[in-house]
C-alpha cells in the first residue's frame, strides 16, 4: 500500500511541507512543499529579482513549482503567522500575538489544522523545526494537532538569555518528550532539522 506523506518543517527560518506521489502515473494527491520563513520577504530571493542575495536552491524550487507573486502572510510576527497558515483563518480570531517561554495557552483545540485535514486524505504528517503555537501541554504540541511526529523547538530559538530574560530552558522535543536543552550555540540546528526531514521522507515513501 502506497503512503502519502506530508512534512511540516518549521524552522526559525523555514517551514516545509512535503509529500510523496501516491502513484507512478498521474498523481491524484500532490507532493507539497511549503517553505515558511521568518523575517524574509519575497524580495530577498534572487528568483524574485534581488540583485545581491544568491539563492540558487530556492530558485530551483521556484522554477520547478509554482511562484506566487501576490501572496501575503496573515501577520508580521511568528505565532499568528503560523496560526493563519495552519488554519486558513485570520489569527486575530485565535492567536493574535506571539507566545513566549512561559505561555500556558496555544492554538485553540476548536481550530482545525491543515495537518488534521490532510490526515483524513491518507497523508503521514510530521512537524520539524520551530512550532511556536503552544507547548504547555501535550495537546498543544504538533502531535496533538494532527501531526504523527514532531522534532524541534516549542518556540523561537532566540527566546533565551541574553536576548530574552527568562529562566525557562529552551528544550528540543521529540514528539512530546523533551530530549535536551538548546543553548546559545546553535550552528547545527539547520543540518539536524534537514536530516530529520530526509529520514521521515525515506521512512514514509
Amino acid at each position: 500500500m502506497k503512503t502519502d506523506t506530508i512534512i511540516l518543517f518549521f524552522f526559525s527560518l523555514l517551514f516545509y511541507a512535503c509529500s510523496n506521489s501516491p502513484n507512478q502515473g498521474i498523481a491524484e494527491k500532490p507532493n507539497i512543499i511549503i517553505i515558511f520563513a521568518d523575517d524574509m520577504g519575497y524580495g530577498d530571493l534572487s528568483c524574485y529579482g534581488n540583485p545581491v542575495n544568491k539563492t540558487p536552491n530556492l530558485d530551483k524550487l521556484a522554477n520547478e513549482g509554482i511562484k506566487l507573486t501576490s501572496f501575503y502572510v496573515a501577520a508580521p510576527v511568528c505565532t499568528p503567522s503560523r496560526a493563519g497558515l495552519l488554519t486558513g483563518r485570520y489569527p486575530i480570531r485565535h492567536l493574535p500575538g506571539n507566545l513566549g517561554p512561559e505561555s500556558k495557552h496555544g492554538l485553540p483545540q476548536s481550530e482545525v489544522t491543515i495537518a488534521e485535514i490532510l490526515k483524513t486524505e491518507g497523508y503521514a504528517t510530521a512537524a520539524i523545526g520551530k512550532w511556536h503555537l503552544g507547548h504547555a501541554t501535550p495537546a498543544l504540541l504538533p502531535t496533538g494537532r494532527g501531526f504523527d511526529m514532531f522534532y524541534g523547538l516549542p518556540y523561537s530559538n532566540d527566546m533565551i538569555k541574553p536576548w530574552v530574560q527568562t529562566d525557562t530552558a529552551l528544550m528540543m522535543y521529540e514528539n512530546e518528550k523533551r530530549i535536551r536543552e538548546v543553548g546559545y550555540v546553535q550552528e547545527g540546528l539547520t543540518d539536524e532539522y534537514t536530516q530529520k526531514a530526509i529520514d521521515f521522507i525515506d521512512q514514509n515513501k
